[in-house]
């Protein structure tokens, strides 16, 4: 997916440079080679040659630290964060082992050529070919340790993240005559079974928990405020349940009432974690979340002892059908992410249509609508200006070629950096 949306033009275009700098390195480190061998005095035999291969490689070596950091640019000027696969496709086996393979064939092209102009025979050149290719498997391992270090490590976090389930909360002390006109400690947070934000800052998934989080929260409330007014023992039914049941006659009425708002609140808190479901990693870890969390519920509802073995035996049934239900949503939440990545990554492809002009509108009108709809949630006005700084430009350059389809300058970073902003709509949070 990552290989797909990669946008290659930009990279190779920013790798020129590196790329120059990096023969003119070589070119220098051979020079210097030649000069040692005659200082010493010796001929342009096996060692001479071995020599070259081993300055070119480090030349080499310093060329892939640029590979790295221009590759990580370009990813994150698309307004992609680094995962794991990322790590294994686009900087590993696309960027970094093709320029090694690209490299070492240069090498040793060079090395024939050379060869050839000082009658060295290729047999004679067989044990610096060898050392050539041994050298090469030797970065290759190296460098494909270091990437699946960082790319593990990511997938550590990225598991630690998506499915840290807070504690149960501590069941309810028992009620003195003082204590019974209290509200319950329940009121003093919004019940979030996961404590805190469990991503880092620079993670872009931390905005999208916050903002999640405070929709959940008002969810909580609301339903707390809808369960609470038709509690079997509220105020004006409470005399009148007492006297048609009692409370030891009738655990059927709290007991449909208890689950009912159990359900609900496992719905709310479910929901807000599926909007994390990036991955194939997040999805296994969303999967065992909700089951921890469904067995919290149950365990807490069984330990203040108020429903029957009947009625925990209902939850136990509803719980699991609600966890599979949510299993099934986030599969379609992330086949539908994917797809819309692969829409993406293909819309932007110019056409003699979009050359002509003739569908600038669209995009227009999507800038447009985005602008109105803030103003009506909020009030307030925006600018294009404000949207095209918000998407990390700082001149409208980029901003009115992607709005008016440019043909000549197609730019496929920007398109995806505008439409992340018009999907997102930060200036409404």
């Amino acid at each position: 997916m990552e290989v797909a949306r990669f946008d290659r033009r930009l990279y190779e275009m920013k790798l020129v440079e590196p790329s120059l700098r990096m023969q003119s390195e070589t070119q220098a480190g051979w020079r210097r080679v030649r000069a040692e061998q005659q200082k010493l005095g010796q001929g342009k035999g096996v060692g001479f040659y071995v020599k070259l291969v081993d300055s070119a490689l480090s030349a080499l070596r310093e060329y892939l630290k640029e590979v790295d950091r221009i590759c990580r640019e370009v990813w994150q000027a698309q307004g992609g964060t680094v995962t794991p696969e990322l790590v294994r496709t686009v900087l590993r086996d696309y960027a970094v082992f093709t320029a090694i393979a690209a490299r070492c064939g240069a090498i040793r092209g060079e090395i024939d050529r050379m060869a050839k102009r000082t009658d060295v025979s290729h047999t004679a050149l067989t044990p610096v070919l060898h050392h050539l290719v041994r050298e090469k498997r030797h970065l290759e391992s190296i460098l494909s340790n270091r990437y699946e270090i960082e790319a593990r490590e990511l997938e550590l976090r990225a598991r630690e993240g998506a499915a840290t389930l807070a504690e149960v909360p501590p069941l309810p002390k028992a009620k003195t005559n003082s204590d019974r006109f209290d509200l319950p400690d329940g009121f003093l947070s919004a019940g979030d079974p996961i404590e805190g934000n469990p991503f880092p800052m620079d993670d872009p998934r931390y905005k999208v928990w916050q903002g999640t989080t405070l929709n959940a929260e008002e969810e909580l409330c609301r339903l707390n405020s809808e369960f609470l007014r038709t509690k079997p023992t509220g105020q004006e039914g409470f005399a009148k349940w007492m006297e048609q049941n009692k409370w030891a006659s009738a655990p059927e009425d709290f007991a449909a009432w208890a689950l009912a708002l159990c359900l609900g609140k496992f719905n709310i808190w479910a929901k807000r974690a599926i909007h994390v479901v990036w991955s194939e990693d997040a999805l296994r870890s969303y999967d065992q979340w909700l089951f921890n969390y469904a067995q919290a519920w149950l365990e807490a509802q069984r330990g203040l002892g108020r429903l029957t073995d009947g009625a925990l035996l209902e939850l136990r049934s509803r719980l699991a059908e609600r966890v599979e239900w949510w299993k099934a949503e986030a599969r379609r939440y992330l086949a539908e992410q994917k797809a819309d990545l692969a829409h993406a990554s293909h819309e932007n492809a110019p056409t003699e249509a979009d050359a002509a002009g003739s569908k600038s509108t669209d995009r227009r009108a999507l800038v447009n609508g985005y602008i109105d709809e803030v103003f009506r949630a909020t009030g307030k006005r925006i600018t294009r200006k404000m949207i095209w700084r918000s998407a990390g430009y700082k001149s409208r350059t980029e901003f009115e070629r992607w709005e008016r389809r440019d043909a000549k300058r197609p730019n496929n970073a920007a398109h995806d950096n505008f439409i992340r902003i018009l999907n997102e709509k930060p200036h409404l949070k």
